[in-house]
């Protein structure tokens, strides 16, 4: 077994002797069992995106109150299953991993963990430590560079310039460029003829 839990929810024809689809919860928990069990197809759209605890409420439900049909090694794994989870820290363990298979399964998940751990890293610098005054410019130079190149400068090697003309839309120059406001220019030559 790996050394992590794990729960899948599969919806295909597992039986032989049977010609419909059947729901297959599998669920593998370290040290404790590893076991599946096969459901109505109707339940795979209810299952699948639920977390791990209560998939296996489900399953418990289903098997206690419908009858399934299993052997002894089936039913000792259900037990042992069944057993660890009356535990809630092994039910919050469950729904860890549950949320741990989630963000490894998503990328906008991943990419928010990504975003986490950079503030936290970010946050840490600060954690038990006042910030001198050189580290805090430092830091407002760098977090200004970067508002700045989301407005529109340093695109090419241009950068954005404006003529304070409200009327006048902010364009794109390069930076040895000292040239003025191009509708300004248009104006005065409009006025000049």
């Amino acid at each position: 077994m790996s050394d992590s839990i794990l729960v899948r929810i599969t919806l295909d024809s597992y039986d032989m002797a049977s010609t419909g689809r059947q729901t297959q919860v599998y669920v593998q928990i370290p040290e404790v069992a590893s076991a599946s069990w096969l459901l109505s197809s109707d339940l795979f759209h209810r299952l699948k995106d639920r977390p791990w605890p209560e998939v296996m409420d489900v399953v418990r439900d289903y098997v206690t109150y419908g009858g399934l049909a299993s052997n002894s090694s089936a039913t000792a794994a259900w037990a042992a299953v069944m057993e660890w989870l009356r535990d809630p820290a092994n039910r919050d363990e469950m729904q860890a991993a549950w949320e741990a298979d989630q963000e490894q399964r998503h990328p906008v998940a991943r990419k928010l963990r990504a975003r986490v751990a950079e503030l936290e890293a970010e946050l840490a610098k600060y954690v038990g430590h006042e910030p001198t005054v050189a580290e805090e410019m430092a830091y407002l130079k760098e977090r200004s560079a970067e508002l700045e190149a989301l407005e529109l400068g340093a695109v090419n090697g241009r950068t954005s310039a404006s003529c304070g003309n409200p009327d006048h839309p902010t364009w794109l120059r390069k930076l040895d460029d000292k040239r003025g406001c191009p509708w300004c220019r248009i104006a005065e030559m409009g006025g000049a003829a």
